[in-house]
């Protein structure tokens, strides 16, 4: 609903149509992200989730169309550098689970990163959580996963891997 109901084509607007003849965008972060680089941003996490191509492309075209005022003024939008860097270096961090399960990763997920979207549940819960096994972790980038983390330490070695 979010594209339907504030996507057009310069990216986001920042509520619905109302009475005025110009819908509201703002692109510069305040106390909150803009509404742009917060779509931007949940489209991007959200579409690798759920493998909706679509989403993730919309964004990416968005975050796009702002390549000029990231370029001259990044500090004035950070969200929308976020997103820019979440479709650059993102990554998804798989955690299947079975129900009641110890969670053997909570260290390793302690050590929250910004460009990082953690997913934990059922196998069926979602499309990156299907067809891999409870009780490990899956490190992945643009659709392409490592192999299967066994441990906490092992998780912490991919993810130091990733970004440096």
């Amino acid at each position: 609903q979010i594209i339907e109901r504030f996507h057009d084509d310069a990216g986001f607007v920042d509520g619905e149509q109302g009475l005025l003849p110009l819908r509201a965008r703002d692109l510069f972060d305040g106390a909150v992200p803009s509404g742009m680089a917060a779509a931007c941003e949940l489209l991007l996490r959200l579409g690798t989730v759920y493998d909706r191509a679509d989403w993730t492309d919309v964004a990416r075209q968005a975050v796009e169309r702002q390549a000029a005022l990231l370029e001259k003024a990044p500090s004035a939008a950070p969200g929308l550098l976020l997103a820019r860097l979440l479709d650059e270096r993102g990554a998804e961090l798989a955690l299947p689970s079975a129900p009641q399960a110890d969670d053997a990763f909570a260290p390793a997920r302690a050590e929250f990163a910004p460009l990082l979207t953690i997913v934990s549940g059922m196998t069926d819960a979602v499309p990156l959580l299907a067809g891999r096994q409870a009780g490990c972790a899956y490190l992945c980038q643009h659709g392409s996963c490592q192999l299967p983390a066994r441990s906490s330490e092992e998780l912490s070695r991919q993810l130091a891997a990733l970004w440096h």
